[in-house]
């Protein structure tokens, strides 16, 4: 797909034929990637509602570890980190917290359940809480 009438969206293909320049009338975001097709990076560029203003927002991939750059306008802050990637999971940064998420995967490597200790009592819980976004599932054997 290079075009779509629904919703206005570009895309635009590097030469190893990975979508390089996503475009809408909202804005557009760039990927760019290494020669073996790892992501090193993303630039969205968009014109910040509550401002105004063009604004961009950075992010770099290095060793699992994701670093964020935001910019408004022609005030800009520096780079932070915002994750760090293993093999189980990932650790989330916001600010002076860090929260730990969990990866289950399928037989083909695909992440299939995210878990983590959100009221941080060193228990994880399955509940049929409705405040929570889990997602109950029936199975059912056909034969």
């Amino acid at each position: 797909m290079i075009t779509s009438t629904l919703n206005d969206l570009t895309i635009e293909y590097n030469p190893i034929n990975l979508p390089g320049v996503l475009s809408s009338d909202f804005g557009s975001q760039t990927t760019y990637y290494s020669t073996g097709g790892s992501k090193i990076m993303t630039v969205n560029e968009y014109d910040d509602p509550s401002t105004g203003y063009p604004s961009e927002l950075t992010r770099l991939y290095f060793m699992g570890m994701e670093l964020e750059y935001e910019g408004v306008g022609n005030f800009s802050s520096t780079f932070t980190p915002k994750a760090y990637n293993f093999g189980d999971g990932r650790m989330l940064f916001d600010g002076n917290d860090i929260r730990k998420q969990y990866h289950l995967h399928d037989h083909l490597g695909n992440v299939v359940v995210v878990f983590e200790d959100k009221n941080n009592d060193g228990f994880i819980e399955e509940t049929d809480n409705p405040n929570t976004n889990e997602v109950p599932h029936s199975y059912i054997n056909p034969n």
